[in-house]
Order: structure tokens, then C-alpha cells, then sequence
């Protein structure tokens, strides 16, 4: 007997990249099951709702997440959606990740003003702690909390609060905002006549890409987030749609979710400590480069090994990474 509630109730925050997201989720099921129904359950989270503080004076790093998990838990919801890298490493024994998507673009992208690049000493907008240690060592620029959506952000950006922002590749796709995207899941589609909305007013599509320039930044210095790029669906462990979530779910970025989450539980980062983590999968293979940052210096891992073990290989580059900040502490006593 199938037990599934006859729409499946996607649970997702209210911003135009996390509605897009759930929207990928509802057109992957679809592809697999045809007779697929959903609806959107929107839920505003303590991130959403408290935007003058920076994420790491949060308890915890489910700001963006512990709303759902009470929904999903009260049975409000079928699944969750939530951008992998505001994923607590740890959950409820009775949610697992029931599927993840293919992973977007992981990388960081410098976004600035056209025609303003910001000069030595100039501001950059983050809430990260991460992408504030790596605008310090590699731009030689100082960082400003700046929080809210993507479009706030920008508006920020217009009205001169900071000189630039880092903001992560994969939403700025997912709206098609970068030049030459066409497959935007934002207000009125990729030809974007439906404008954006911030908090401080709207902003067009077209008028994004004709008043900012857009850098992508390597990994070799703004080594990404864990998880950053990856869609990724809580449920309920004993949900009638695992099923269905099972068919949808990437195992090559699974195995990459996995391995990222490993390290941060093994290093204890969050939301209060700097770490990066970024693998990639081929042919059954998993290459993993990670940072941790202590004090303001940097320690960075990689491993490589067979993809199926994945969790260990994280594990394996978070003792790599201890391993050198304790013979450090040692050698200063």
C-alpha cells in the first residue's frame, strides 16, 4: 500500500535561488515519475529572519535548517531542500539526506560593480568566516559582514557599503544571473521579465549583468566550502518516498557530500570555525583538498582513494590536518 501523502509537500525557504532549488528538486522527480505532483511549503528560518548578525554568532549552524526539521518531524512536510553547505554535519536520528543532486559550479565568484575593481585595502562583503581568511591572504582587502539575499546583496554592492562581494557560483546559475546563462529558475524565467526582489527594492535580470562583472575564483586559493554547489533533500527516514528520492540522487555527489561533511565533523568546524573542503569523483576515484584555518594561519590536506569510502577519506584529511597543528603546538612548548 502506498503511503505517500498524494502531493508530495516540498519544504523550502521563501528567496528566489532557494525556491528555485526546490523547483530542480520537483523537475528531477518528475523526469523519473510522470504522474508526480508536488506543492511548495514555505517556511521563513532564524537566518532569514535575523539579518543583522553574522552566521557564526548563531548557536549551531542550523539557522537555516532546524525549522524544517521540525516541520519534517511534525509530519508538515514530505522533504526539505536546503543548499548543502547550511547543513548541520549532524541531525536527528530520525532524518536522513535522502538525495542529492549533480553538483553545480563549486566555486567562489568575486562580483563587483562594472568597471570598479577594488583597490588594495578595499572592502569586500562576506558573512563567512572562511571567505574572510582567504580575502585576507590572497586579495590583500578587508572584509564587512554583508547578509541577505543575493539581490540585497548586490543592492549593497550598488550602493556603495562594500567595494565587491564573494558570492557562490552555483546560485548565481541556478538565477542565471552570470552572462551567458540561460536556464534561470528565478522570477519569470531565464529571460528574466519578472524582476528580482531585495530589500531594497527590485532588480531586473538584465540589469544584474549590465551593471556587475563577475569573476570566478579558483580553487587553488578560494578553496570552496563543504557541500557548497550541492542540493540537498532531508526526509524523514522512514518516508514512503525514499523510494523515488533514491532514483533522483547523484552518487558521485553523494560520495563528494559525504566526504566534505566527514571532514568538518572531524575537525568540529561550523558556521564558527574556517574550513574549506572540495572533491571531486571519476571512475570510482575520490580526490579531496581541504583547509582549516586556526588562529589565522592556514593548513590545507589532500587525499585521494576509492571513492565507496568516502567518509573515511574525510576523516583521513581532517587527522592529516590535526595531525600538523598539534606537532605545531608541541614544537612551541
Amino acid at each position: 500500500m502506498d503511503r505517500r501523502h498524494p502531493v508530495m509537500r516540498i519544504g523550502t525557504r521563501k528567496s528566489d535561488l532557494a525556491l528555485a532549488q526546490a523547483r530542480m528538486l520537483a523537475e528531477a522527480c518528475s523526469n523519473v515519475e510522470h504522474t508526480f505532483c508536488w506543492e511548495l511549503a514555505e517556511l521563513m528560518t532564524a537566518g532569514d529572519a535575523i539579518q543583522n548578525r553574522p552566521l557564526y554568532a548563531f548557536e549551531g549552524k542550523g539557522m537555516f535548517v532546524s525549522a524544517f526539521e521540525k516541520a519534517l518531524l511534525e509530519g508538515e512536510m514530505d522533504v526539505a531542500v536546503h543548499s548543502g553547505k547550511d547543513m548541520p554535519v549532524d541531525m536527528p536520528p530520525e532524518l536522513i539526506t535522502g538525495a542529492v543532486l549533480p553538483r553545480g559550479n563549486p566555486m567562489d565568484v568575486l562580483v563587483t560593480v562594472r568597471g570598479k575593481w577594488p583597490a588594495q585595502g578595499g572592502v569586500i562583503g562576506t558573512a563567512s568566516l572562511r571567505r574572510r581568511e582567504q580575502v585576507k591572504q590572497f586579495m590583500g582587502c578587508k572584509t564587512q559582514m554583508v547578509r541577505g539575499n543575493v539581490i540585497t546583496r548586490l543592492q549593497k554592492l550598488l550602493a556603495g557599503e562594500v567595494d565587491g562581494l564573494i558570492l557562490a557560483a552555483a546560485g548565481l546559475e541556478r538565477l542565471a544571473l552570470l552572462p551567458g546563462e540561460t536556464q534561470g529558475r528565478g522570477p519569470g524565467g531565464a529571460d528574466g521579465r519578472e524582476p528580482f526582489r531585495g530589500a531594497y527594492g527590485t532588480l531586473s535580470r538584465s540589469a544584474i549583468r549590465e551593471r556587475f562583472s563577475f569573476q570566478v575564483l579558483e580553487e587553488t586559493t578560494f578553496l570552496p566550502a563543504a557541500a557548497q554547489g550541492i542540493i540537498a533533500v532531508q526526509c524523514r527516514r522512514d518516508s514512503p518516498y525514499r523510494g523515488l528520492l533514491a532514483q533522483v540522487n547523484d552518487r558521485e555527489t553523494m560520495y563528494s557530500f559525504l566526504a566534505e561533511r566527514a571532514f568538518l565533523r572531524a575537525t568540529g568546524a561550523d558556521c564558527h570555525q574556517p574550513a574549506a573542503a572540495y572533491s571531486r569523483c571519476r571512475d570510482g576515484i575520490l580526490q579531496m583538498d581541504a583547509a582549516y584555518w586556526q588562529d589565522g594561519t592556514c593548513f590545507r590536506s589532500s587525499v585521494r582513494g576509492p571513492a565507496e569510502q568516502s567518509e573515511a577519506l574525510g576523516r583521513e584529511a581532517a587527522e592529516k590536518i590535526m595531525a600538523v597543528i598539534q606537532g605545531a603546538g608541541n614544537g612551541n612548548r
